[in-house]
């Protein structure tokens, strides 16, 4: 009986594709429902905790950079190499293009600004209108998280 060659290359593409995956879901798991509570939480004061939590928040989202680059490039290869389009392969891409819009959008977009305006509030009074405007942009950074949670699943659903 002859023992079939592995097809390293379909593993190693195979392998990344997950794990950027795993990384990315991961990664706003731990830090939404761990990091996040425990700082603020645990910490003397919310500025502190904001300041701590920020910092967190940034190298996540480099992370999560780093991890749509290698899903586009894997999704690429495997695209061409060895799947067809079906709905559930289209479904699956449409949830990655999803992903990277939203953390492309948080990471150059919402969160500069709102590490500005935090900057702004260290120390001084703090302005209505720059309250207004941080909780408003919070808000659309939770909801960029939840968008890049949700399009996880669904990719590791359909992976």
């Amino acid at each position: 009986m002859e023992v079939p060659i592995p097809n390293f290359y379909f593993m190693g593409v195979q392998f990344v594709h997950l794990l950027a995956l795993a990384l990315w879901v991961g990664g706003l798991v731990v830090t939404a429902m761990v990091t996040a509570p425990v700082l603020f939480s645990s910490l003397p004061s919310r500025a502190l905790a904001g300041q701590v939590f920020s910092e967190v928040h940034r190298r996540l989202e480099r992370l999560l950079l780093a991890c749509a680059a290698a899903l586009a490039i894997t999704g690429v290869i495997k695209y061409t190499t060895w799947e067809n389009l079906t709905p559930w392969n289209l479904s699956r891409y449409i949830a990655i293009g999803m992903m990277s819009i939203s953390i492309l959008y948080s990471s150059t977009r919402l969160s500069p600004r709102l590490r500005s305006l935090h900057a702004e509030g260290d120390g001084a009074a703090v302005s209505e209108e720059r309250e207004v405007e941080f909780k408003r942009l919070h808000r659309l950074s939770y909801r960029c998280m939840w968008v890049n949670l949700i399009g996880g699943l669904i990719v590791l659903l359909l992976a």
